[in-house]
Parts: structure tokens; sequence; C-alpha cells
């Protein structure tokens, strides 16, 4: 027998699809949490969240993870899945104000979240 008919005879070779974790960029507008950006990400290479993060950072946007804990570009993935919510919170430095009520938006977010997965889209008025 041929080595190229063993070659047509194997079965192919099947590799595992690496799972991805999706990360949500948020960014507060008219007190709602609203999605900027969403990446998937594989875990064991999370550079594109860095990558996304250091734009953002360019536009004097920093970043915090849901417990309002400022985050660098590089600890943003770990931020972000350490408690599986997966989201990053944008907020403009000349917007920074840690409040009672930004803390009370967050933790509405963070419970709709859980409960849907995902933000519930809106209708847009005009402007």
């Amino acid at each position: 027998m041929s080595a190229c008919l063993l070659l047509q005879k194997s079965p192919p070779l099947v590799r595992p699809k690496p799972y991805a974790i999706r990360i949500t960029y948020k960014f507060l507008e008219r007190n709602i949490w609203r999605t900027s950006h969403s990446l998937d990400v594989d875990p064991s290479d999370p550079s594109e969240v860095e990558r996304v993060a250091v734009k953002y950072m360019r536009k004097r946007i920093r970043l915090f993870d849901t417990e309002l804990n400022i985050l660098t570009p590089q600890d943003c993935f770990a931020a972000a899945t350490a408690k599986g919510k997966n989201i990053i919170l944008l907020i403009p430095e000349s917007a920074i104000d840690i409040t009672g009520e930004l803390e009370a938006s967050i933790s509405e977010l963070i419970s709709k979240e859980g409960s849907t997965g995902q933000e519930s889209p809106k209708k847009r008025g005009r402007r």
C-alpha cells in the first residue's frame, strides 16, 4: 500500500475550537449604561482587550471594573473576567466623579446583565 493511500484513509485531524469570552465595554449616557464595543476574546491571548483599552485611553477615557477600580490596559482582561461579569466601564477623565448615583447605576447594570445576559435594545429618539 502506498503512503498516499494511507494518508487518504486517515481520519482528518480534529482540533478543538478555542472558546472565546465576550468582553463588553460600556459607557454611561443619560444615566443608562450603553455598549460601546464588544470583543470575543481567546483567553489564551487577551491582547485584543489591551489594544482596545489603549485606544480608549488615548481619547482620555479611563477604564474601570464593575467595582469602580481604575484599570490599566494590561489589567483589563483579568479584572473584567475575575467575577464573571466580562464588563469594562468607560468614563471620560472630565466626567470622573464617583457618586452614589453612579454606583447605583452600576448595580442596576450588573443585575440587568446577569438576568438577561445582554442589554435590552432601546429605540433612540430624534435629537
